[in-house]
């Protein structure tokens, strides 16, 4: 029987500290003891601290985590109670499900993220090339093909975030561009079905249904199969000095829902840009900018510090209800009327 290591294997540890087990002799139990303690360690994540302008989120080692809202809501930085989480190591990931047990709440909520060097997304895309395989073109951060939504809440919250009741799936081809609705259903999900729309004499497919964190959503009605709720136009990638890329989007059509939100401008054509970021390998995109973005505190010693200097300062004065008047008294005439 010998000790094995699991951070000399390659595999997470348990708080930054190696995990140790000893093997018995029986190969078996070797086998459940590696798996247990591996999952287990998998759901501790290194201390990262996130922020946006209304709020910190902090994610520590032992698997707890704490919101800290921000002066959007007060002078003072109001800290919550802690609530447990798990999901592996979000500081080397690029694609986590966090799962928030939030007080007083038995069930636990999973949230995708992506993550990349641009912050934490909530809102992102997976690209999908089983659908439509001869649209796809190779090349670095190509953005050719079929991106599908993979996020469906809409924020980190201190009580389970409400769940989108409406996602977007992007199709890129060439200069072209397709954003289709998908809204909640009760059908259930059926992952192969597909529905289209022509374009050019070709058939774009999008799958029927998808399901996001136990959500079902749809993008026809049940007897549909062409897709009638979308914006179409051109798109073309700007890249600017400091290396960052955006999105210019001219819509030409637009149908279903978006003709009933803008009925003095159907067909749409606002142009409008958006930021552009990619995982490192291409697969996930997020066409926005981020929810979170990394804090500059590296430690929750050092996140304490903040709160106790920020709330430690003078509130400034408030500003009166009725701003003071420059009253003009002619002194003159009151002495006259008083004779």
């Amino acid at each position: 029987m010998s000790p094995l290591n699991l951070k000399k294997m390659g595999l997470p540890d348990l708080q930054n500290r190696e995990c140790t087990i000893t093997l018995t002799s029986k190969p078996v139990l070797n086998f459940f003891l590696v798996f247990l303690l591996t999952a287990f360690c998998s759901y501790v994540a290194a201390y990262s601290i996130w922020e946006n302008p209304e709020r910190f989120f902090e994610l520590r080692d032992d698997g707890s985590c704490r919101i800290i809202l921000k002066p959007y809501y007060g002078f003072l930085y109001e800290e919550f109670p802690d609530y447990k989480y798990s999901g592996g190591d979000i500081s080397g990931s690029e694609y986590v499900e966090l799962g928030l047990k939030f007080p007083g709440e038995k069930q636990i909520i999973n949230i995708p993220c992506m993550i990349t060097s641009g912050g934490l997304f909530l809102d992102f895309l997976k690209k999908n090339e089983a659908f439509n395989p001869g649209f796809n073109v190779n090349g670095e951060y190509s953005l050719q093909g079929l991106y599908i939504p993979c996020g469906n809440r809409s924020g980190l919250l201190l009580s389970e975030p409400p769940v989108l009741d409406e996602v977007y799936a992007w199709f890129f081809y060439e200069d072209v561009y397709f954003r289709v609705r998908y809204w909640i259903t009760d059908r259930p999900n059926s992952p192969d079905l597909r529905s289209s729309i022509t374009y050019d004499g070709k058939e774009i497919f999008f799958p029927r249904t998808l399901e996001i964190s136990g959500v079902i959503y749809t993008c026809v009605t049940i007897n549909e199969t062409e897709v009638r709720h979308y914006e179409a136009g051109k798109w073309e990638l700007l890249y600017g000095e400091e290396g960052n890329k955006n999105i210019r989007l001219k819509p030409e059509k637009v149908t279903g829902k978006y003709v009933k939100e803008h009925p003095a401008k159907s067909p749409y054509k606002e142009d409008y840009i958006l930021p552009v970021f990619f995982s490192s390998d291409g697969v996930y995109l997020s066409l926005g900018e981020p929810y979170l973005v990394p804090a500059e505190i590296k430690s929750s010693g050092e996140m304490d510090g903040v709160i106790k200097d920020h709330n430690s300062q003078r509130r400034p004065p408030r500003k009166p209800l009725l701003e003071p008047l420059e009253l003009d008294f002619h002194w003159e005439e009151v002495d006259r009327l008083r004779r």
